[in-house]
């Protein structure tokens, strides 16, 4: 069987599928370069995003970290003002019966050496 030749109708017909399936063609292939060019974008963003996590959850432990060493730094110094305060009623009570000590004995002392009257 002879193979049949298309008519100028059909020729011109499919010369036309043709031109719009490559004109669909060249518009794909611009909508995926752009999609490509946007995916490239978002990841660089994505990274700069994820970079910035790590720095941040980096900072968070270093924070946490000198947050305990203050906690700790806080809990001495109580305990010191503590023992500051003890040390300080120590001293207090032993001037004040250094003092009485010391006025009971002028009390006693002080009739006999008073001039008297008369």
């Amino acid at each position: 069987m002879p193979k049949r030749q298309p008519t100028n109708e059909e020729h011109q017909q499919l010369l036309d599928e043709n031109d719009a399936l490559r004109i669909e063609n060249v518009a794909l292939r611009r909508e995926l370069k752009s999609k490509d060019q946007t995916i490239d974008h978002l990841e660089l963003k994505d990274r700069a995003k994820e970079k910035r996590m790590g720095d941040l959850h980096d900072r968070i432990y270093e924070l946490g970290v000198a947050n305990r060493d203050l906690e700790t730094e806080v809990r001495n110094l109580k305990f010191d003002k503590g023992h500051l305060l003890e040390r300080l009623a120590d001293k207090q009570q032993h001037i004040i019966d250094r003092f009485q000590l010391t006025g009971r004995a002028m009390c006693s002392v002080e009739p006999s050496s008073a001039p008297r009257a008369g």
